[in-house]
């Protein structure tokens, strides 16, 4: 029976035969189940010849008939043997799957047309299907264990990132920006000859003079006054001994030993200092020395806060 025959209807009266060569050049799934439905929509048997099922190259794969077209199965009759499937030519041993009833006459018939299969041949083949059956068990274990722990795995991933964004939001509500109404104008690790390091130690907040400064969580101020080139400046200490230092104000609203809470007002935006216009530079330090700056904008995100 071939393709052709099935799209143009012709049918033979009782029955079809499929031999399928080498995977690589044998028919593809849709062009077998084209066939299979074909014939059992005409009530036909089907005899397929499935003994090159495990020579596969490239990407092809094989498909077997009942399987791609289960309803068949009731009047599909599959051969197969040991010589090109376990690569055992002349042992002369192979078998047919189908319908009880057929396949006891198809024994009948074989046992008073040639000699049985040796005991030895019949061993050797059970072998080799046994082996492929443990392969195809021990491959299946091993595809469900690595499925099991990608499942496993996706979990704690999506547990983490949603314990780790309920984390941040909590963070959000204790943390604040420092200003609003503002264009990040100058960023961290900026480099120019406006600073005598060479380069940016802070993030710049440009707004209009008078703008509202905050404090962006609980602590304690530790410095509030003029400094040189910073202008007017407050410092910020938090319980762990981070420095936030707002620089350039216009006026400060605080004083030294004050405890604020986030979003306390400490100051208002200024130009006063080395500056160009009106902003607040606003500076993160681990320690009270130089050199121990660090990027604010990257300080903010790790406490829930987005410049």
């Amino acid at each position: 029976v071939t393709r052709a025959a099935a799209k143009n209807g012709a049918a033979p009266d009782r029955s079809g035969s499929i031999s399928q060569p080498r995977p690589d050049s044998g028919p593809s799934r849709e062009q077998i189940e084209e066939i299979g439905r074909w014939a059992a929509e005409k009530g036909l048997w089907v005899l397929t010849d499935e003994i090159y099922e495990h020579l596969v190259y490239g990407d092809a794969e094989f498909h077997s008939l009942p399987v791609v077209v289960p309803e068949l199965a009731d009047k599909c009759i599959v051969v197969n043997g040991v010589a090109k499937t376990y690569a055992m030519t002349g042992w002369r041993v192979g078998w047919v799957v189908g319908p009880k009833d057929v396949v006891k006459a198809a024994t009948n018939l074989q046992s008073h047309a040639t000699s049985n299969v040796s005991n030895v041949a019949q061993a050797a083949a059970l072998a080799a299907a046994e082996k492929e059956a443990a392969e195809a068990a021990a491959k299946a274990e091993k595809e469900a264990k690595e499925k099991a722990e990608a499942a496993k795995k996706k979990a704690e991933e999506e547990a983490a990132k949603k314990a780790e964004a309920e984390r941040l939001a909590e963070l959000a509500k204790q943390y604040a920006l420092p200003t609003s109404s503002y264009t990040v104008t100058s960023t961290f690790g900026q480099a120019g000859a406006y600073w005598s390091s060479g380069y940016h130690t802070g993030l710049d907040f440009a707004a209009p003079t008078g703008t509202l400064i905050k404090a962006v969580h609980t602590g304690t101020i530790t410095s509030a006054g003029w400094d040189g080139s910073y202008g007017y400046k407050t410092v910020l200490t938090l319980d762990d001994g981070t420095e936030v230092w707002y620089a350039h104000q216009s006026s400060i609203n605080v004083s030294v030993g004050q405890k604020v809470a986030t979003g306390d007002v400490i100051g208002r935006v200024g130009a006063t200092g080395n500056v160009t216009g009106p902003h607040l530079h606003f500076e993160i330090r681990t320690t009270p020395n130089y050199g121990s700056a660090v990027d604010p904008a990257k300080f903010l995100r790790s406490h829930g806060v987005t410049v």
